[in-house]
């Protein structure tokens, strides 16, 4: 009745069971869903015109044990592969925001889950719709991530619970991560101890900036602070940070000597005292 009387197409359910998604990015930092925002679905979300196609509005659209895929356009690497993938999005609608869960298992073990809401969809670019966002991921794997580079050998286990907030242009992520097992050179062994971090970043999304305003790394009792900025340059990532570590217990510290591949003389051990440390670390590159 509503298609018949006033354009509007008001679809109940769609349910994708099984699909296996591919998400490219190119070199100019687009992505190949980024012109769903575009025309087609601008014309299926304004309101009906002679002639022109329906409204478009879902009640529940889900997709249900997926794979999805995240590479680069015209790249030899292997694109990270993400399984068990559910979304489920409710009175979903193109020019307003709507609400959406979504489950993922990692790259090597682990899971993510991202609740919130997004919309109204970017009608330029897709990827630039704005977020606001739960996010809780538990036990990723740090090397196989894909966030770093195996080759450096940093590994371990990460698990953080924070949030995400984008207009599309501007975004600000906020939370706390727990390390477990870490090890910083392919000579180091796990570390014992639990690294924790509490961190606040800021992204110009359009210029591919950002800034880390609040990086609190805590062992035990030791505390260092990281702030700095970092920038995008084609497949790398610029990074110019400053370290802020004062008066930390060395006996705290000697916990972490192994991930750095540090063994020290047998019998030996680090006992009393404090170590301080101001360092602005000199700009370097990072491939992502």
């Amino acid at each position: 009745m509503p298609l018949t009387f006033s354009k509007e197409l008001n679809v109940t359910g769609i349910v994708l069971d099984g699909p296996q998604i591919m998400l490219l990015k190119s070199t100019h930092g687009s992505w190949n869903f980024s012109s769903l925002g575009g025309s087609s679905a601008k014309q299926f979300s304004e309101p009906a015109k002679p002639g022109a196609p329906p409204a478009l509005s879902v009640a529940k659209l889900e997709i249900t044990d997926g794979k999805l895929m995240v590479g680069k356009a015209n790249s030899t690497a292997k694109p990270q592969v993400y399984d068990k993938l559910n979304i489920e999005l409710t009175d979903f609608s193109a020019t307003s925001q709507f609400p959406f869960r979504l489950s993922i298992s990692m790259p090597g073990g682990g899971s993510a889950n991202v609740s919130g809401k997004a919309g109204p969809i970017n009608p330029k670019d897709a990827a630039k719709t704005p977020l606001d966002v739960a996010l809780k991921v538990k036990d990723m794997d740090i090397a196989a991530s894909g966030f770093v580079d195996p080759a450096t050998g940093i590994g371990g286990s990460a698990s953080f619970d924070g949030s995400l907030n984008s207009t599309g242009s501007q975004a600000k992520q906020a939370g706390v991560m727990s390390c477990e097992k870490l090890k910083f050179s392919p000579k180091g062994s796990p570390a014992p101890e639990v690294v924790t971090v509490k961190y606040t970043m800021n992204a110009d999304l359009d210029r591919e900036t950002g800034a880390i305003t609040q990086g609190d790394i805590s062992l035990g009792k030791a505390v260092a602070r990281l702030t700095g900025g970092f920038q995008s340059q084609g497949e790398k990532q610029l990074v110019n940070l400053k370290l802020s570590a004062p008066d930390m217990p060395v006996d705290e510290l000697e916990a972490m000597l192994s991930a750095f591949g540090i063994v020290l003389p047998s019998g030996s051990n680090l006992k009393g005292g404090t170590l301080s440390a101001d360092w602005p670390l000199p700009a370097h590159s990072t491939k992502w």
